[in-house]
């Protein structure tokens, strides 16, 4: 049982496994189709970096994983994941040879009751990683990693895993809520040492009460304090002091085996505090020692245990680089941990966690399930904070370490106080770069954030599967939206923004922007300068609006308007309507039947492969049908236009006068009967002219070819 925790300071420990600023494996995760073979024959396989989650269906069940490693060394790891019955608790592994031999074996070999090895190859490989359980007893599931290098490496479901023990829980049931009482210890003495209880100060009261309020906040733990204002030992978590030379800061008791059975352990979830390390004239708040050793702590009396086989005591020295089993034991997972997040590539000069962090809040919400009325309504974290001079103020809370968990509502992240670059993901479970720092925030795996707004640097920021409202703010910001039906609005700065997979709004705002709508039906609008747009996949809207922009449709059947500018359009597959919009436009149609005008200004229109529809409008304009049979459309004060390649001889290639009243039969174009020709041979080319100094130029075309089947009136 793991009983006390470290005084010493992890902030200025120093790392030497520098090597290892990777947060998460780099691989992929492969799930176990079906029951992985144990033999040879097995489907299962992964690569070097890659993860397996699989589970051992009974007891006698083993799985062998198929992997193929280079030269080099390796740590393979096998890690329990879930909670208490659902997880193979005690695993153990066995490497085996190409042909299935039996080269090494581990159980226990930690943290806890997982397994990892260690395997040079010296020659490329294949290897068979067999998981069962200890005594072939214990069914359940489980994850495999394996990392290059002397050290593993966990995923989230690993490591959250890895924090809890078989048995030690308030529950026997997963994602269980269970009511627990709490009180002042009213008299005793310290279990470890002998030494006489000193009662809690004012102040240590306040920071239980605090802790243990947010405990029960964000979980299905409801904690009651027994005799509140006062002292009481009929309770089922006692808090105490002492003072002792012992190595400690503060020590806790697991629940105990079978839904914390207190008759097997009467100290069952007490928590004692070393007033060596918790005394009056210290900050309480959060995100300091004190504060993070009070969550630590309830999170043994709860039942989490340290990531790695470490405990303190008198003399004992416990770094990174000799007692941190898997890579991602730091503060930047988990409040259990000993360890600086420097460690695992954190920026320096941060205080201690301010939050539960990703592995605590996992591994409790497995255990005992998620409120989902924590910060229900429409929470804003960070600048302009729903819940101001909080933790979650950034207005106050200038160095943030914290993983944010949020029960329901819709939510933002605001950045817009911030004049740095920041790097900010909506996904759970990933780290963002805040306030200056490098991997300091996350949001618990289970939360959904729906909003976020940058601030006034170069921000990089990522959506999540859920329908986003995202502002870039000021900078030059790159924004990609996910997968739900976004609405992202660059704001000032040259930005980059791109949408997903479903129907997205991207505004670039100021600056010339870049806006990729991707999969799904877009909309996107370029704003003030010269702009980059492109469609994508999906019936796309993209407007240009001021300045020269560059609009792509990209492929289905999308609308393109250029706006005020000289602007360049190009329509790509699928049926396209472009409209040039003021300005000295370029149109360009592809590859299926596209509507293509012009607008006012002298624009060049060429329709593509398709049979198109192709409109000068105001202004003198040259127009291309290019392949296939093409109508062109003109309209009185069509300006000085001209058609590059119209076929008088294609019986399906025509030009519209509908719109014009100048010319409304044939004999007024031909001349045929007893009208006046309007058009007349020029050259190699056919002039029509068309009133008012408005004309059309027809390059190549003999007038004798024209007929009837050329023109609509």
């Amino acid at each position: 049982m793991c009983l006390v925790c470290s005084t010493f300071n992890p902030q200025v420990m120093e790392c030497e496994y520098t090597d290892l600023i990777p947060a998460v494996p780099v691989g992929i995760t492969v799930d176990e189709t079906g029951d992985a073979a144990n033999t040879t024959a097995t489907n299962a396989n992964i690569d070097s970096g890659d993860l397996f989650m699989g589970e051992l269906s009974t007891g006698t069940d083993t799985d062998w994983i198929e992997v193929t490693l280079e030269v080099g060394t390796y740590t393979i790891a096998a890690v329990g994941v879930g909670a208490l019955g659902s997880a193979a608790n005690d695993v153990t592994m066995t490497l085996r040879d190409e042909n299935g031999n039996a080269i090494s074996y581990d159980d226990d070999g930690g943290p806890g009751l997982n397994a990892d090895l260690t395997v040079t190859v010296t020659e490329t490989t294949t290897y068979y990683i067999e998981v069962g359980s200890y005594s072939s007893t214990d069914d359940g599931t489980y994850g495999v990693s394996v990392t290059e290098g002397e050290v593993a490496s966990f995923n989230l479901e690993m490591g959250a895993g890895n924090l809890m023990r078989p048995n030690q829980a308030w529950v026997t049931t997963p994602e269980t809520g269970v009511n627990l009482t709490w009180a002042v210890r009213a008299s005793g003495v310290d279990p470890s040492n002998g030494t006489p209880l000193i009662q809690l100060s004012a102040n240590q009261v306040a920071l239980t009460q605090n802790a243990l309020q947010y405990v029960d906040e964000i979980s299905g733990l409801n904690f009651t304090q027994v005799n509140e204002g006062g002292v009481s030992n009929n309770a089922t978590l006692l808090f105490g002091a002492y003072q002792a030379n012992d190595g400690a800061g503060a020590y806790a008791y697991y629940p105990g085996s079978g839904g914390g059975n207190t008759s097997f352990n009467a100290n069952a979830g007490d928590v004692w505090l070393n007033n060596n390390s918790f005394h009056n004239g210290q900050s309480f708040s959060i995100g300091t020692y004190a504060y993070y050793t009070m969550l630590h702590e309830i999170g043994h009396a709860i039942g989490l245990a340290h990531p790695g086989d470490y405990n303190a005591g008198v003399g004992v020295s416990i770094t990174y680089a000799n007692s941190a089993q898997f890579i991602q034991d730091s503060h930047q997972y988990t409040v259990m941990s000993y360890f600086s997040e420097t460690a695992t590539g954190v920026s320096g000069g941060l205080d201690y966690p301010d939050t539960f962090m990703l592995y605590d809040f996992m591994a409790i919400h497995q255990l005992y399930g998620a409120d989902l009325d924590y910060n229900a309504g429409n929470t804003i974290y960070g600048f302009n904070a729903t819940e101001a001079n909080s933790v979650y103020d950034f207005t106050l809370n200038t160095t943030p370490l914290m993983t944010v968990y949020d029960g329901q509502g819709t939510d933002t992240i605001d950045l817009s106080g911030y004049t740095m670059a920041q790097v900010l993901t909506l996904e759970a479970g990933v780290f963002s770069d805040i306030g200056g720092y490098v991997g300091n925030f996350s949001i618990a795996y289970g939360a959904v954030i729906e909003n976020a707004i940058g601030g006034s640097g170069n921000d990089t920021i990522f959506g999540n599967d859920v329908a986003n409202m995202i502002e870039g703010g000021g900078g030059a910001d790159s924004i990609e939206g996910g997968a739900g039906e976004d609405t992202i609005l660059g704001g000032q700065g040259d930005d980059f923004i791109t949408g997903g997979d479903q129907f997205d709004q991207l505004e670039g705002g100021d600056g010339r922007d870049t806006l990729e709508g991707n999969m799904g039906n877009d909309t996107l609008i370029g704003g003030k300068d010269s702009d980059l747009l492109s469609g994508g996949n999906g019936d796309d809207l993209i407007l240009g609006e001021m300045g020269a922009d560059r609009l792509r449709g990209g492929r289905g059947d999308d609308t393109i308007n250029g706006g005020n500018r000289n602007d360049k359009l190009w329509g790509g597959e699928g049926d396209d309507s472009l409209f040039g919009g003021n300005g000295n436009d370029l149109l360009r149609g592809g590859t299926q039947s596209d509507y293509l005008d012009g607008g006012t200004g002298n624009d060049s229109i060429v329709g593509g492969s398709g049979f198109d529809t192709l409109i000068g409008d105001v202004g003198n304009d040259t127009l291309t049908g290019s392949f296939n049979a093409d109508t062109f459309i003109f309209n009185d004060n069509h300006g000085v236009d001209e058609i590059t390649d119209f076929e008088a001889t294609n019986d399906f290639e025509m030009i519209d006068f509908s719109g014009l009243t100048s010319l409304n039969t044939l004999a007024d174009v031909l001349g045929t009967g007893n009208g006046t020709a309007a058009a007349s041979q020029v050259g190699n080319d056919v002039l029509i002219d068309t009133g008012n100094g408005n004309s059309i130029l027809l390059r190549d075309v003999l007038y004798t070819d024209l007929d009837a089947f050329d023109f609509v009136f």
